[in-house]
This record gives C-alpha cells, sequence and structure tokens, in this order.
C-alpha cells in the first residue's frame, strides 16, 4: 500500500440487503441507487458520507462492487444492473 492509499473495514449490518440499494439504469444510462444503505454503510464503518456522495463517483462505485461480491460470496442473487456495472469498471481499466 502506498502513502496516499487509504484502507478501510467495510461493516454492512446485517438487516441490509443489497436490494435495498435499489441498483437501476436511468433512461440516460447512468447507474442510479438509494443513498440511505450506502449512508448506513458509511456511518457503520466510519466513513464520512460526503466522501461518496460529495467526493469522486468512483468512490460509492466501489463500494457498490465491494458490497456486491460479498453478496454474492455469501450466495446472494445475482443482479444484472450490478453484473453491468463490474463489467463497465472492467472494461475501464483495460
Amino acid at each position: 500500500m502506498s502513502d496516499d492509499e487509504v484502507s478501510v473495514k467495510i461493516l454492512i449490518p446485517e438487516w441490509l440487503s443489497f436490494s435495498d440499494l435499489k441498483l437501476a439504469r436511468d433512461a440516460h444510462g447512468r447507474f442510479r441507487f438509494e443513498w440511505f444503505p450506502i449512508k448506513t454503510i458509511c456511518e457503520q464503518s466510519g466513513i464520512d458520507v460526503s466522501n461518496m456522495r460529495d467526493g469522486m463517483e468512483d468512490n460509492a462505485i466501489v463500494l457498490i462492487v465491494e458490497w456486491y461480491l460479498s453478496h454474492i460470496g455469501k450466495g446472494g442473487a445475482r443482479d444484472p444492473v450490478a453484473d453491468a456495472l463490474i463489467a463497465e469498471v472492467l472494461g475501464r481499466d483495460k
């Protein structure tokens, strides 16, 4: 880890479900989601929610992708919008 990187443990409450995010795409193809789950995760993890809301768009995307990977890793249902989001993120890295 470089001096510029920060490691944060993300804590997702047991009662919070990935589907609570209501991840969707709007008519312009942009990803949309409910902020309440993101805010809750930030509060539980000691993260300033403004880093997600007002910071780089990638901050919230990274959180959503990490949450989704954990969700499916625990046997949760796949989400086609989240799968598309991951495909786009991986496409950006090329």
